[in-house]
């Protein structure tokens, strides 16, 4: 007899006002879910979308990561001066924010 294993849960977080604002169409919810599901075993039971502020981005992970096993984000990190993903992610879960010394290595070998 094959033995049924429960799906583990998760949530997708989208930042970003030009999601919001319409700018910008979101294709990650469709990719994201189905690869979850298919490859992985992971059902994803919510979806939300929030903007760029930093204490919706707190509010929102520490809710999200009480309810559900992994919280995937997408949006919002990216290589202008005014983001606030990353920083706003270390402070909800209390933690210090710093680079990753071996990442930052390999972003700087590869992009000079």
């Amino acid at each position: 007899m094959k033995k049924k294993f429960k799906k583990v849960n998760a949530a997708i977080l989208i930042i970003g006002n030009e999601i919001l604002s319409g700018r910008t169409q979101d294709k990650n919810i469709a990719f994201i879910s189905n690869w979850l599901n298919t490859k992985c075993g992971i059902s994803v039971s919510e979806v939300r979308i929030i903007p760029d502020v930093e204490n919706t981005i707190v509010e929102n992970i520490k809710i999200l990561s009480k309810k559900f096993k992994y919280v995937f984000t997408t949006g919002g990190i990216g290589p202008t001066h005014d983001d606030i993903t990353a920083k706003s992610i270390s402070k909800a879960f209390k933690l210090k924010y710093r680079f990753h010394k071996e990442a930052y290595k390999i972003l700087e070998n590869y992009y000079g």
